[in-house]
């Protein structure tokens, strides 16, 4: 019966979580050891043979791995779906965005080794094993990346399992099973090809490494993580404040407004003219006898 319930097994009458750790995550040597003991299979006894208390369990599982992956993958941990609904509107230059954030994603952790390789021991071995990884899997992620509607828990991260994490993400205001929603999937896809095409050409020498990775390179050789968005830290404020259910509304009005102007940024992107530009936009929609001194102030702090 567990083999209906996604990542759940049976192993002598008891119920297990096991799930892979994805290939993205496994060739990042510092968060892999860090977040999932550089095991490859990530597995949780459920502790009962009963299938009512399976569910329960395995659902609080599911959610500390999803936890663990989002921070090995950059990504912040969600909220329930239904407290993310996006407003911001899906454009060309989203769809470019995530399509280059993919391909650095897949490229720059083998750009990096490839850039240290010759003068550092430990990453030449890194690479190494990375090509090794490579070379073994690469049916797999051929298949992950390409086959159209495919979602399981292999690996490789798939771009359909991908799209509801950057839907989210970015606040998008995209529905399951639309045309936009295949339009985030394909730019995932795009980047994930763009990325692997990257690092078959660094592979053969056909380019060089990109000599400045330091925005992706911490003193320690580890990757950066991207900054929180501004949805993302908003809706945490909210859950850690408990704020009353008025301030709460309040707030995600604040940020509605914020997003249809300047849109769900990470928080070192949002700059002065994004600012202004969002006090020009309350200036429009406030009634100017109520709201005078308020808009002031505003000014007063740019």
């Amino acid at each position: 019966m567990a083999g209906v319930v996604r990542y759940v097994r049976e192993r002598d009458g008891v119920y297990q979580y096991e799930r892979r750790v994805p290939l993205a995550v496994q060739r990042n040597v510092h968060r892999y050891a860090a977040l999932f003991g550089s095991r490859p299979l990530f597995r949780r006894s459920l502790r009962t043979k009963d299938r009512g208390a399976m569910l329960t369990a395995a659902a609080a599982i599911h959610d500390e791995f999803e936890a663990r992956l989002a921070q090995a993958m950059n990504r912040p941990t969600f909220a329930p779906a239904s407290s993310l609904e996006g407003h911001q509107k899906l454009t060309a230059a989203e769809l470019e965005s995530i399509a280059n954030r993919y391909r650095d994603l897949t490229s720059e952790p083998f750009e990096r080794l490839t850039l240290l390789a010759d003068t550092n021991a430990g990453a030449a071995a890194e690479l190494d094993h990375a090509c090794y990884e490579l070379d073994l899997h690469a049916d797999q992620i051929y298949s992950a990346i390409h086959d159209k509607g495919r979602t399981d828990d292999g690996i490789v991260l798939t771009p359909l399992d991908e799209a509801p994490h950057v839907i989210r993400d970015r606040g998008l205001k995209v529905s399951p099973g639309s045309p936009e929603f295949g339009s985030v999937v394909g730019a995932i896809r795009a980047g994930m090809v763009q990325g692997y095409d990257r690092i078959h050409a660094l592979r053969t020498g056909l380019v060089t490494p990109k000599p400045d990775l330091t925005r992706a390179i911490m003193g320690d050789g580890k990757p950066t993580a991207e900054a929180a968005r501004i949805r993302s830290v908003v809706h945490d404020y909210i859950t850690f404040k408990e704020l009353p259910v008025k301030q709460k509304t309040e707030a995600e009005h604040a940020l509605r407004q914020f997003e249809e102007v300047v849109g769900n940024k990470p928080l070192d992107q949002i700059t002065k003219h994004d600012i202004i530009a969002f006090i020009e936009h309350l200036t429009k929609s406030l009634t100017r006898n109520r709201n005078a001194s308020k808009i002031k102030a505003l000014r007063f702090c740019e």
